[in-house]
């Protein structure tokens, strides 16, 4: 795969049951892009599956793996102007994902853009209604005004698919380095204060 100014980063483990599919969508992209696999020492068939590929990855213990600073470290690898954070069950839905996502940074202001996550087809009732609220069919692009009306979900966003500005993204601290959960929402947060956009 190419380069651009795009930087596609993937963090793995045991990823075996999803990244077939998903390199074969990264495969056909409208857009090149730079691929970055930070992988957190799988047992399973993904090391093989990588090299199979052709597909560089770097490996980290296990025990090291943390939500924002791992992300901090694939950014350190990055040489695009855009990172786009894909997690490795995070299948794009066409050719055009990657596009769609950076564009989304044209809007105005816009620093972050997260992209919509469909439930995948066996997924419980409960699944996909989460899916389906947290990410409905209208495009929104969310700044500091909308406060009062959107309260915590200003600041929303997704750490499955999303996309952001690297020079905005190191302004702003990176992600938190010690995080178990929600190092995208925090970024978002600040971003929004910082008086950026999430598009989404």
């Amino acid at each position: 795969m190419g380069s651009s100014n795009i930087s596609v980063v993937i963090l793995t483990y045991n990823g075996e049951n999803y990244l077939p599919q998903l390199l074969d969508k990264l495969a056909v992209q409208s857009v090149k892009f730079e691929l970055i696999i930070i992988d957190s020492s799988s047992s399973d068939l993904t090391h093989t599956i990588l090299k199979t590929r052709g597909v560089d990855y770097v490996i980290i213990p296990k025990n090291e793996f943390n939500h924002g600073g791992t992300r901090n470290l694939a950014l350190n690898y990055t040489k695009g102007d855009i990172v786009v954070y894909l997690t490795q069950d995070a299948i794009p839905h066409d050719e055009f994902a990657i596009e769609y996502i950076a564009n989304g940074l044209l809007k105005e202001n816009a620093a972050i853009a997260y992209g919509r996550q469909l439930p995948y087809p066996n997924s419980s009732v409960l699944s996909t209604f989460a899916r389906l609220a947290n990410y409905p069919a209208k495009s929104l692009n969310k700044n500091k005004s909308l406060i009062p009306k959107l309260g915590i979900k200003t600041c929303h966003l997704s750490n499955s698919f999303s996309a952001y500005k690297v020079d905005v993204l190191k302004q702003l601290g990176g992600f938190p380095k010690h995080c178990i959960m929600c190092e995208d929402v925090y970024v978002g947060a600040k971003a929004i204060l910082e008086g950026y956009s999430i598009y989404y």
